[in-house]
């Protein structure tokens, strides 16, 4: 899901951007801050979320982690300005998933077979990221494109064109 959400932005961010009133000389630069401060955060959070772990177990941190993340992926498509965009997709980052599950397979797994368990993480990782791409395509912008019973004439998604992605992620 972390990967899915990663690459949820990409078809459609430029798109979001320009909408936004940019100007066209800052849409790339926008657009590229958008899509890199959710691994950033993802980064610098890292060693506190295994230090937090470490300190108030790994449920807890999991748990509250995985809703400020839920939270920041469903608001990404609610945006009216590029900070909004950069804020929540950082929020998004805050996720404590890419630390926090190597854990336990490392504990629960014996060294023999440790390197197989974990080779199983790059196909999963561009599984999902393969997944947002296709999500985020289809679903952004769809009023008038996609079919009634999918929001395809809903005024809310005439005024949030980028939000139906997002909350299917959100949702997922």
């Amino acid at each position: 899901m972390d990967s899915l959400t990663y690459g949820l932005i990409f078809p459609f961010i430029v798109e979001y951007i320009t909408s936004l009133d940019v100007p066209q000389d800052k849409t790339g630069l926008y657009a590229g801050i958008s899509e890199g401060s959710l691994m950033l955060a993802e980064a610098a959070a890292a060693p506190f979320w295994a230090k937090a772990a470490d300190k108030y177990g790994r449920k807890r941190c999991a748990t509250l982690g995985f809703m400020v993340s839920v939270l920041a992926s469903g608001c990404v498509g609610f945006g009216q300005s590029v900070g909004w965009i950069i804020f929540w997709r950082m929020c998004a980052g805050l996720n404590p998933t890419p630390v926090l599950s190597k854990i336990p397979i490392t504990e629960l797994t014996h060294p023999s077979n440790r390197g197989f368990i974990f080779s199983i993480y790059s196909p999963i990782f561009n599984t999902g990221y393969l997944l947002g791409h296709l999500i985020g395509g289809w679903l952004a912008n769809p009023y008038g494109r996609l079919p009634n019973w999918m929001g395809g004439d809903s005024s809310f998604f005439k005024r949030w064109p980028y939000a139906l992605p997002c909350l299917v992620n959100a949702f997922l």
